[in-house]
Order: C-alpha cells, then structure tokens, then sequence
C-alpha cells in the first residue's frame, strides 16, 4: 500500500460517487411568498457604504433580517412582500424583499 497511484485513484473514485450522488438528487426546492411586518428598520455604514436592513416578523411569529435597498422607506408597522427559497440540503429559509406596503 505505499503505492500513490492507488490513493490517487480511490480519492477520485470516492470524488466522483460523492458528485454523482449529489447531482442525482431531486431539486426540492421550495419557493414560497409571504407577507411579514416591519418591526425595525436599521441603517449601517461601513467603509463600502450603506446597508439597511428590515427586522420582520411572520405571520408564523418568525423574526428575520432582510437585507433590502437603502433607498427603501418601510417605516415600522409596515407590511413588506418576502420571497423565501429553501433547498433539500438547508435547513432554515432564506427571505429575499419584494415590496413595501
């Protein structure tokens, strides 16, 4: 077993049933659109530039930051448009900002 070519060619092997197994999947992607309400709406400076970010809550009483444009006014008690998007390999939902109401 001091051989390389046989490490080599297991790692490659091992390599490629790992992609084979992952490209076979089912894409179980699920994309769902909610409303939420604006809880706080929070703007940073960093050395890059402004950032804003909505505090929200669901109607399923979640709590997410949604990073959204700093030209974007929801002010607090507004009720905001979110598309969420979860694969089969996470575990939590992650929301992208549509709208402000």
């Amino acid at each position: 077993m001091n051989n390389p070519k046989v490490y080599v060619l297991c790692l490659l092997v091992a390599f490629g049933i790992l992609f084979a197994v992952l490209e076979l999947q089912p894409d179980t992607s699920i994309n769902v659109e909610t409303e939420a309400t604006v809880l706080e709406s929070t703007l940073t400076q960093s050395l890059d530039g402004h950032r804003r970010y909505l505090t929200v809550e669901t109607q399923q009483a979640k709590l997410y930051r949604v990073s959204v444009s700093i030209t974007n006014e929801c002010t607090r008690g507004d009720t905001v448009k979110l598309r969420g998007n979860t694969s089969n390999l996470e575990t939590s939902t992650s929301f992208q900002f549509i709208s402000c109401k």
